[in-house]
């Protein structure tokens, strides 16, 4: 057994640590999640799945506004 092997024993893991989450997820300033691209392609705006491409433009826009990019 290796010696750092128990180190971290005391430190209580929550269920999503032992997942791998592969989606692309862009927050605002105040950290609100604002786009979310989904590693089986789907597309959420606010939370909601984006139905066309007019929705997922509308979510980039505001992210980059919120956070300074664009004005």
């Amino acid at each position: 057994m290796a010696e750092n092997e128990h180190e971290d024993e005391d430190r209580e893991i929550i269920d999503d640590e032992m997942t791998e989450d592969t989606d692309i997820v862009f927050f605002s300033n105040d950290a609100e999640e604002i786009l979310r691209l989904c590693d089986n392609g789907d597309i959420f705006v606010h939370g909601r799945l984006a139905e066309n491409d007019k929705g997922v433009v509308e979510g980039l826009r505001e992210f980059l506004k919120k956070s300074g990019h664009i004005g």
